[in-house]
């Protein structure tokens, strides 16, 4: 497991120094409790898909066309099993094929669920998602240097955006768990432009480095108080951000982002 995420690491930073993932990637966040913790703990809460809004996401064509050597070879894996035991299992199996099909689809949603994920995104002005994340315009979007933590950050995945599931084989598609399943949606949600962290059977909080917190971004619609109280709390928890706000531009449906002191 060290060897893997050393293995992540080294591709985040090779993905930031050719510029194929972006050094600055962003949290649109309400103004709550939650994002208190944010601050006072250094941390960012890793969610399980379960608890998405979007109830396509993660979704799958499922493809359970394996063979009886496939599933025996699956089998063995399991510590303890009899060899006999394994082989009338897998013939059960290849002449049950729906039995075959409800063991895949328990075994990929357990999986799925326990996978935590970092909704990130490359932008920090679109219009729509400070409406949909970040109160109405009322909450923050914080901004992270993902270089300044490399195994907080590391593995990142860029979302593909596509009209149909992707196909999903267990046995033959293990180790594209997170690139197949975890990677695509659906083209709906493409002006979000968004990353995911991922982090292996682990939910909640997770603790960053404070270093990698780069900027706060206040809305068009945050009040006085809650600003200076964010910035209070930022400041007096050991982060030295830039602080910014966003402004409704004059002519366009845009906001354009400026820093403040």
């Amino acid at each position: 497991m060290k060897h893997q995420d050393e293995s992540f690491q080294t591709l985040l930073k090779m993905g930031l120094e050719s510029g194929q993932i972006p050094s600055i990637l962003y949290k649109y966040r309400p103004l709550n409790e939650n994002t208190d913790k944010i601050f006072t703990e250094s941390s960012l809460w890793f969610s399980s898909p379960l608890d998405f809004n979007d109830p396509f996401d993660c979704q799958h064509e499922l493809d359970t066309n394996n063979t009886e050597e496939e599933i025996i070879e699956y089998l063995k894996a399991q510590d303890g099993v009899p060899q006999e035991t394994i082989i009338l299992a897998a013939k059960n199996m290849m002449s049950d094929p729906k039995r075959w099909e409800e063991l895949n689809k328990d075994i990929i949603q357990k999986k799925i669920n326990e996978t935590g994920i970092l909704c990130l995104s490359k932008k920090n002005d679109d219009i729509l998602m400070w409406s949909h994340y970040s109160d109405c315009h009322r909450g923050i979007v914080l901004g992270f240097d993902l270089s300044q933590d490399l195994d907080f950050f590391a593995p990142v995945i860029s979302i593909k955006y596509e009209k149909e599931y992707p196909v999903y084989n267990y046995l033959r598609d293990k180790n594209k768990f997170a690139d197949i399943l975890i990677r695509q949606k659906s083209d709906h949600w493409s002006y979000e432009q968004e990353y995911r962290v991922v982090k292996m059977n682990q939910t909640g909080a997770v603790k960053f480095k404070k270093e990698t917190l780069k900027e706060v971004i206040f809305g068009c619609k945050c009040k006085n108080e809650e600003i200076e109280r964010i910035k209070k709390s930022a400041l007096s928890s050991g982060f030295t951000p830039i602080f910014s706000i966003a402004h409704k531009n004059n002519k366009q449906y845009k906001l354009d982002v400026t820093v403040i002191h």
